[in-house]
């Protein structure tokens, strides 16, 4: 008898540049052309490769102890066909933590709230200082859009690793 040998492997951490200007939430026009016509301080962008089946996010930046941001996470399954317009998947409000990468602190409890996907989106959410984060079921999407509708820390930047 012959098994297969799956593995789940996760990719190494990556980073997206800062949010660094908070932006309204999008409400009436979530379309591929008006989401990514966006600042590149008000959004950052998360390519989603082939296979992969799940992305695992954690939140920094330049911030002080204790700050609260919130983030709306927005997706879209195929930006370049037309009519296929982001939809938002959560809202991630950060409390900002003391650990630190050595620039930036990091969130240490990250709440998820708003949830409109087809899968839990489930908190990492560790002890007070301590690095929270997100994960979530990708579920086919390509591509993640980020905004900061209350940014009270100087900027958050949001890593991400691929597992599939």
């Amino acid at each position: 008898m012959n098994y297969a040998n799956a593995s789940v492997q996760q990719t190494r951490w990556e980073s997206t540049s800062a949010i660094s200007v908070a932006q309204a939430a999008l409400t009436t026009d979530k379309s591929t052309e008006t989401v990514e016509a966006l600042a590149s301080t008000k959004v950052v962008f998360i390519e989603i490769e082939d296979l992969t089946a799940a992305l695992r996010l954690r939140f920094k930046g330049v911030a002080s102890n204790n700050d609260s941001n919130v983030l709306n996470i927005y997706g879209v399954f195929d930006p370049d066909e037309a009519g296929d317009d982001y939809q938002l998947l959560a809202t991630a409000t950060l409390t900002m933590g003391q650990q630190t990468d050595g620039t930036n602190l990091y969130a240490d409890t990250v709440v998820p709230s708003n949830e409109k996907w087809v899968d839990d989106i489930i908190p990492l959410t560790g002890v007070t200082d301590d690095i929270g984060g997100l994960w979530f079921n990708t579920q086919g999407l390509s591509k993640i859009a980020i905004i900061a509708t209350t940014l009270n820390s100087t900027s958050v930047i949001v890593d991400y690793a691929r597992v599939g």
